[in-house]
């Protein structure tokens, strides 16, 4: 019995030994369809008592494709084991390196292939040597996916994108570099290990951080004075602009902070007026504008009549292009 065991087995060896092109691996767990090593798809007969065998060796088949299906038909094969074919020296070892867009990050898998059927497969740990290919390969992946990859839809990270655009469209942004594909390559080699090549990773940098920290000390300087996050107003008060829609930022603050001011505010150096939103006390914008000396004189009277109604304990002079800013927004009795 046990010598028949033997001579089938090497029966087996002699068939595999003779066809090594006719290996062919199961698809599905307990499925009948096979792909050969060239990549045709191969299916047996299901009652066949092959068909929970991983490996077979297709002795007789026809290749050509049925009616429902796009897989040949198998009508004579064998069983053939792992371990013959990892030792085969069609067998091929790589180490590849690549971004997985499930868990968004650089990994390497040892493979061991037999033409097209990928045999074993285990992760490893990236070495000095695939630094430039995993770096390569983060790039590219952060640049199919910005947005996802810095999370550019958390409202820091768009307002700070708003403020170089704005600072580019002026005479100041020339010498600010874009976040483009070189500077993007550019900066991950600066900055990035081995061990750091995640969406994760970027996302807790901060885009503005990467981007700042690339900056000599007078152009950081620069940066915030030209489009600096906050403004301050006549009062003291220093209001968050929002950089992050429209064609100019945006400068919501209350109305009684910008009584008295003729000038409208405006940051590099001139170069672009913000659009002020001049807010009633329940922090609801009642006026946009960009012209505050014309919203005093022709637009206030038509809007401080209802907000005298609706909010009658705080300050509305009659004539706010001449009265003092107040963060005092309720009158005094």
């Amino acid at each position: 019995m046990e010598n028949n065991i033997i001579e089938k087995q090497l029966l087996r060896k002699i068939l595999f030994q003779a066809f090594p092109d006719r290996v062919c691996q199961r698809r599905n767990p307990g499925g009948n369809s096979y792909t050969l090593c060239n990549g045709q798809g191969l299916s047996i007969d299901s009652n066949s008592l092959l068909k929970d065998s991983e490996y077979i060796l297709s002795l007789k088949q026809d290749a050509k494709q049925r009616s429902l299906t796009s897989d040949g038909k198998i009508f004579l094969a064998c069983k053939i084991e792992l371990d013959w074919l990892l030792q085969s020296p069609i067998a091929k070892k790589t180490r590849e390196v690549f971004f997985s867009k499930k868990i968004q990050k650089v990994c390497v898998k040892e493979r061991v292939r037999y033409g097209s059927l990928l045999l074993k497969e285990q992760e490893s740990q990236l070495k000095d040597e695939d630094y430039e290919m995993a770096i390569n390969c983060f790039c590219n992946a952060v640049l199919e996916n910005l947005s996802q990859a810095f999370d550019l839809e958390d409202k820091t990270n768009k307002n700070f994108i708003g403020r170089l655009r704005f600072l580019k469209s002026t005479s100041y942004g020339k010498d600010y570099p874009e976040i483009n594909e070189n500077w993007l390559k550019r900066t991950l080699l600066s900055i990035a290990d081995k061990n750091k090549l995640s969406f994760e990773w970027l996302q807790k940098e901060k885009i503005s951080s990467i981007y700042l920290n690339q900056l000599s000390w007078k152009q950081k300087e620069e940066f915030e004075k030209l489009v600096p996050e906050r403004y301050q107003v006549p009062t003291g008060s220093n209001i968050k602009i929002d950089y992050s829609q429209g064609d100019k930022p945006v400068l919501p603050v209350k109305m009684q902070e910008m009584f008295g001011q003729a000038q409208s505010p405006s940051i590099c150096n001139g170069e672009i007026t913000l659009i002020t939103h001049l807010l009633s006390p329940a922090n609801r914008p009642v006026q946009i504008t960009t012209d505050l000396a014309s919203f005093w004189k022709n637009g206030y009277k038509s809007v401080v009549g209802e907000l005298k109604g609706r909010y009658p304990k705080h300050l509305w002079p009659d004539d706010p292009a001449n009265c003092l800013p107040t963060r005092r927004t309720v009158k005094r009795f």
